[in-house]
């Protein structure tokens, strides 16, 4: 279990003098990581290196919200949630930020969406009033299915044939058939507080989920499918929230932050090797890693202060 200060909110020597290990000589992950931030005018679209650097505004939209992007498997497109047309709704796009298009048109609102493993489905959330219920659709937008009531967050296994999600009425993490049917639970929450935003791993067992308990900061936790076992990964001041696993399953990246400061971090499944991906006050969340990498467009680069904070040691 990793404690996790507030103070390890400061990118930079901060980090270093509380002890986080930053090996520079290790081998960096290979991919990119989408996630959405305020930079500019308003929440956009970015992706970037998984090793830092190589930022870029993707969506384009300054007078929008984009939000709660997710990569298809083979990393060519992204789908997020944007109110540019109406209210939120599901889009697409490429890689590079090019062939934006809405899939979704619905009155209610329509959040969350992430990519089956064989890139053919896209699973969402719906709030329609205050109810909220997990579906299924093609990629296309085509086929649009409700697999859940009464639930939010959805997120695929390994396989594709289930959903893990939150359920509304008690806060607890179910898994059902990713065409419906019925649900069942998944230990890991117990009393402790209200489930949000789980991470199936792409090797099929541990779950990761981020555990709210009343005004106080969230933690992470990671269940295991196959023992029912539950342990603590990132604990402390700080607010640790919307987890996701890298692509080969071998770490963890989320969001934390103290009021509107939020940025990236990633660590390894057992808390250990936790550091900085993200520094500054750009209100960084809802990431997802992809370990290919896309071709990058160089007409949507833009400069990043932070891009090189690998080379310099995370010094400010």
């Amino acid at each position: 279990m990793k404690e996790f200060p507030r103070r390890l909110l400061r990118v930079g020597a901060t980090a270093v003098v509380l002890g986080t290990a930053l090996s520079l000589a290790a081998r960096e992950p290979e991919g990119r990581i989408v996630f959405r931030s305020e930079r500019g005018a308003g929440y956009e679209i970015y992706s970037m290196h998984a090793a830092g650097g190589e930022l870029l505004n993707l969506s384009n939209a300054p007078h929008a919200l984009d939000d709660m992007p997710d990569w298809s498997p083979d990393g060519s497109r992204v789908v997020f949630v944007s109110t540019r047309d109406s209210n939120d709704e599901i889009y697409v796009m490429d890689a590079t930020g090019a062939n934006q298009r809405r899939i979704t048109s619905h009155p209610a609102i329509d959040w969350r969406p992430k990519w089956s493993p064989d890139g053919a489905r896209i699973a969402f959330m719906r709030v329609e009033g205050h109810a909220s219920s997990v579906l299924v659709m093609d990629a296309d937008g085509t086929g649009v299915r409700t697999v859940a009531l009464n639930a939010k967050a959805p997120d695929w296994s390994s396989d594709g044939a289930e959903l893990v999600f939150v359920s509304t009425d008690d806060g607890r993490l179910y898994r059902v058939r990713s065409d419906g049917g019925e649900r069942r639970a998944v230990g890991g929450v117990r009393s402790w507080g209200r489930a949000t935003a789980p991470a199936w791993s792409p090797d099929g067992s541990p779950i990761v989920f981020a555990l709210r308990d009343g005004e106080r900061a969230s933690r992470l936790f990671v269940t295991t499918m196959a023992r029912g076992e539950t342990r603590v990964v990132i604990t402390g001041a700080g607010h640790a929230t919307s987890p996701a696993w890298t692509s080969d399953g071998a770490h963890l990246i989320f969001t934390s932050g103290v009021g509107r400061q939020t940025n990236l971090f990633r660590v390894d499944p057992d808390g250990s090797d936790l550091r900085p991906l993200t520094g500054g006050r750009a209100r960084d969340d809802h990431a997802s890693w992809v370990g290919v990498e896309p071709p990058p467009s160089p007409v949507r680069r833009r400069p990043s202060a932070w891009g090189k904070m690998r080379q310099i040691g995370f010094r400010r």
